[in-house]
């Protein structure tokens, strides 16, 4: 509730149809559904989980898929903000957000996604 400041319920209700953010999901299943975007629509994206081994440290992880890597980049609480840090071509770059929405908005209006597109749920199986 802390990361909502009282208001866990509404941010919830805003949560609940943004494809991109899974919940609390294994890592396994995260890259399962990334790499299935990924190689199905030939673009890069993001997508947002809880972390379930330290969730009061670092509440969530979000992972980047792109042809060459997958990157997860872990999402701190600092005195009751929301802290994205990372190290990109011997440069830092760090921005707050009071909830994951914010910071995620923040984070794609600055293309500091690399480009990624939000994950939109889409899950094709392929069967053979």
């Amino acid at each position: 509730d802390w990361i909502h400041k009282g208001t866990a319920l509404s941010l919830k209700t805003s949560l609940e149809p943004k494809k991109w953010f899974l919940g609390l999901v294994s890592q396994g299943e995260a890259i399962i559904r990334g790499l299935n975007f990924l190689f199905s629509f030939k673009r890069p994206c993001f997508l947002v989980r809880c972390n379930a081994a330290n969730s009061l440290q670092i509440p969530f992880i979000v992972d980047i898929f792109t042809p060459t890597m997958i990157t997860s980049y872990q999402v701190e609480k600092v005195n009751n903000k929301l802290l994205y840090s990372i190290q990109y071509q011997e440069r830092s770059f760090c921005v707050s957000g009071n909830n994951i929405l914010e910071l995620i908005s923040i984070l794609f209006t600055n293309n500091m996604l690399f480009g990624a597109y939000p994950y939109d749920g889409t899950m094709i199986w392929v069967t053979m």
